[in-house]
Order: C-alpha cells, then sequence, then structure tokens
C-alpha cells in the first residue's frame, strides 16, 4: 500500500523552495540585475567575458548578466555564489 508524505513535510518543503527561488536562484538573480547600473554592468561583462561568447549570447536573446557570474552582480548578491 502506498503511504502518502505527512501533509506538514510537504507544505514545509514548499515553503523552503519558494525562500530558495527568491533568495538563490534565478528569480533572485533577476532581481539582483535589476538593482544594477547597467552602464556598470556593461563595462564589467567585457572586462571579464570574452567578446565572442557576449556575442553568441546575444544572438539568443538572454543579457550577459543573467548568465555571467561578474564580480559587480556577486557583490551586489553574495547569495548567488552558490547558483
Amino acid at each position: 500500500m502506498f503511504k502518502i508524505p505527512d501533509t506538514e513535510l510537504q507544505i514545509d518543503f514548499s515553503v523552503a523552495l519558494a525562500k530558495t527561488l527568491t533568495q538563490y536562484l534565478q528569480d533572485a538573480l533577476i532581481a539582483t540585475v535589476k538593482t544594477l547600473d547597467i552602464t556598470e554592468l556593461d563595462k564589467s561583462l567585457a572586462k571579464f567575458v570574452p567578446k565572442a561568447s557576449l556575442t553568441t549570447l546575444a544572438s539568443h536573446g538572454p543579457r550577459g548578466g543573467l548568465m555571467f557570474p561578474v564580480p559587480l552582480v556577486l557583490t551586489a548578491n553574495a547569495r548567488l555564489l552558490g547558483y
């Protein structure tokens, strides 16, 4: 017979996952990039990321600040180090 997990455990896991999304994963990355000076972000990307990589990424749509962990982004939100 299949045992249904405790609902309290499921709710706790859901809350923990939601918190993780907003603090450590893509939602946190997007929120952090929104707070940055775009000119400074572009300078940081130009300094640390090869131009060919930025060009390839741009051809697919996303901005480099969402893909490359440059110091400006990581300094703004150190929790992103694990992402």
